[in-house]
């Protein structure tokens, strides 16, 4: 069109405004912007905002712009100015498609309904090139918090080690993980549990350099890199991102709580050369940092890094275990003052292919921070439960058994899993009792509570054990439904010296008053049993008076002994 130059002036990817027009257009639309002259620019944006198709004429000032407007719509000769706005299809702001003329305002007038299929076109092919630039951002950022996620990282990321490789330096991996997170979510729902990731990531993009790298790995686990930095330089940024996540929080007034994470570094070139070897170094430094107390960071070192190798092939042949039938129970009996038998307790043994007789805490570690415990957890439940019906089947005269449970397995439907193998077996409650922790019962009051009181409810029998090594105390004994305490085998040991017999008489005098029987472990000397005794103790285990035996040793004690004096050994 002779005489008249047009521009586009829309809001970038970035926000940012972005212009496209003749050059005289793009040199018009570089004066009235211009930070020499604010009144001209302010006025400038006004007219840009406004919301219906709009012709004015320069050679006219209204009264609603400045008057410097027209002055340099004179300068560029420019005699009248058509502005379209252009909106999506949910109306919102685009940009404004502009047309200037050097001929008066009649010339736009009767070209106003091409103008406008101009900007209408023009409409299309932003918004086209808006939602292809969102779908992209879409399939590089983690839904929630907005940083890149997986794919896009280790994309970005080869290409910064390709970068550390050029410059033959360094950059260093911090894999984040946060500490018992699974309590916010059980505890305040996953509403709140959200909201926390969010504040954390912004908590991390906030202290963030701009050469760094960021990204959310999945559930509770952020990641960064740091080009262009050492070991020293790792730790030290890691310490800063502590001390920021632990920071409280103060959602919506309503959930005040802190938040701890574990933390684990690695550097390249020292702890690998490329991004699965980084991640995997400092993943095993994370575990190594959770498993001295959480809220704290560690480096990957040879050390660790065996160690963590070493729980990876456990955890590899648990499931092997499982399917080839390597796992077995033991039973240890539990007598009382006379020595008879009145219950026992069923431990679990491996009987590995290539590294022999394996006791729990070869693997039980393993299993519980991998979350195949849960596996194994029900795999006990159903073998005592099997081994059970069948010494009743055989009229064996079986005893109580009491089964060992984790924290892990804890929160996956324990009593939904009781249940069917007592009734798979058609057993009675009173064939099986449970132990737990009293750290279990702290760490998860509020699961805890609900399922235990499920658990109770079903006739089963509850043992609070380890008594004494954690948060003993007579409201946290008459909080929650047990019907025994077991005293842990440390405090047995220290019943030669008198405060240590002392300490053991207040823990029975305790539970003797709220009513529990009490089970001690770890007797081995007859100078301890009549102590115990003496003391009040209830039921008894320990060397003294039998190992823990196999089923088929077992089976020969209940029948051929009638439960009657256990062996000594």
């Amino acid at each position: 069109m002779a005489g008249c130059h047009a521009m586009l002036v829309w809001g970038g990817a970035d926000s940012q405004p972005i212009c496209l027009g003749s050059d005289v257009a793009l040199g018009l639309h570089g004066a009235l912007t211009s930070e020499q002259d604010g009144a001209v620019c302010a006025t400038w944006n006004r007219l840009l905002e406004i919301d219906s198709v709009s012709l004015f004429p320069s050679i006219h000032p209204n009264e609603a712009y400045d008057g410097a407007l027209w002055n340099v719509f004179e300068l560029y000769h420019v005699q009248s100015c058509l502005v379209i706005p252009m909106k999506t299809e949910k109306c919102q702001r685009l940009g404004s498609f502009v047309v200037f003329s050097e001929k008066g305002p009649s010339s736009l007038r009767h070209r106003m309904e091409a103008l406008k299929r101009h900007a209408y076109m023009a409409e299309l092919a932003i918004e086209k090139h808006r939602q292809e630039h969102e779908t992209k951002l879409l399939a590089q950022q983690d839904a929630l918090t907005g940083m890149l996620n997986r794919r896009t990282f280790f994309e970005i990321f080869d290409i910064l080690l390709d970068e550390a490789r050029r410059k033959d330096g360094h950059l260093s991996v911090l894999l984040i993980d946060l500490d018992r997170f699974k309590e916010v979510n059980d505890s305040w729902g996953h509403i709140v549990g959200d909201k926390v990731i969010q504040v954390i990531a912004r908590r991390l993009i906030d202290s963030a350099r701009e050469t760094d790298l960021l990204a959310r790995l999945g559930g509770d686990e952020f990641v960064v890199i740091l080009p262009d930095t050492d070991m020293l330089g790792a730790n030290q940024r890691a310490e800063q991102i502590l001390e920021r996540i632990k920071e409280p929080f103060d959602l919506e007034s309503t959930y005040r709580f802190r938040v701890t994470a574990s933390l684990g570094t690695s550097t390249f070139p020292m702890d690998g050369t490329d991004a699965n070897s980084l991640l995997i170094n400092a993943d095993a430094a994370m575990y190594f940092a959770k498993s001295l107390g959480r809220n704290r960071r560690e480096s990957s070192r040879p050390q660790i890094r065996q160690s963590f190798i070493d729980r990876q092939t456990i955890s590899r042949e648990i499931d092997a275990a499982l399917e080839n039938g390597e796992f077995s129970l033991f039973y240890q009996p539990q007598v009382d003052a006379d020595g008879c038998l009145r219950s026992c307790e069923a431990l679990i043994r491996w009987n590995h292919p290539k590294r022999g007789f394996l006791l729990p805490s070869a693997f039980i570690p393993v299993a519980e921070s991998t979350g195949k415990i849960v596996e194994v957890g029900e795999w006990v439940i159903r073998e005592v439960c099997r081994q059970v019906r069948e010494w009743l089947d055989h009229d064996q005269s079986p005893v109580r058994v009491a089964i060992n449970i984790s924290p892990s397995q804890f929160g996956h439907r324990l009593p939904e899993v009781l249940r069917k193998y007592l009734d798979e077996y058609g057993l009675g409650p009173e064939w099986i009792e449970i132990e737990i922790t009293e750290t279990l019962l702290f760490e998860h009051e509020h699961t805890a509570l609900f399922v235990l009181t499920d658990i109770k409810a079903h006739g089963l029998q509850i043992t609070l054990d380890d008594f004494g090594t954690g948060y003993s105390s007579f409201g946290f004994l008459r909080k929650f439904p047990v019907d025994a305490v077991k005293i842990d085998r440390s405090f047995v040991n220290d019943c030669e010296t008198s405060s240590g017999r002392s300490i053991v008489s207040a823990m029975l005098s305790m539970c003797q008053h709220l009513g529990l029987p009490v089970v001690v472990e770890g007797v081995e000397t007859k100078a301890q049993h009549d102590f115990l005794v003496n003391e009040g103790a209830t039921l008894l285990q320990g060397y003294l008076y039998s190992r823990p035996l196999d089923a088929k040793t077992y089976t020969r004690v209940i029948t051929e002994e009638g439960g009657v004096k256990p062996m000594l050994v």
